[in-house]
């Protein structure tokens, strides 16, 4: 998993932001979240914004900053009754 994020690092340091899935993330980084996407600012990139699939309890993503992080709450879904 190491080997992924160095093979990338440079890449990542010239990003501003980078979009990733949960999973993909964790088995890129070796961590879980929040390290994971601390892990892609420490080398560079200024926002990582992490996405998660519909069977979770968080929100549909989470932007993670070196100020902190926000999240934004699922939209109730209109079509269904």
């Amino acid at each position: 998993a190491h080997a992924g994020l160095e093979a990338i690092a440079e890449l990542v340091a010239r990003s501003t932001v980078v979009f990733a899935n949960a999973d993909e993330l964790g088995e890129l980084t070796g961590r879980k979240l929040p390290a994971a996407a601390e892990a892609l600012l420490a080398l560079g990139c200024r926002t990582v914004v992490v996405t998660f699939g519909s069977g979770t309890e968080r929100p549909p993503w989470m932007a993670v900053e070196p100020q902190g992080m926000a999240g934004v709450p699922a939209a109730p879904d209109r079509g269904r009754r």
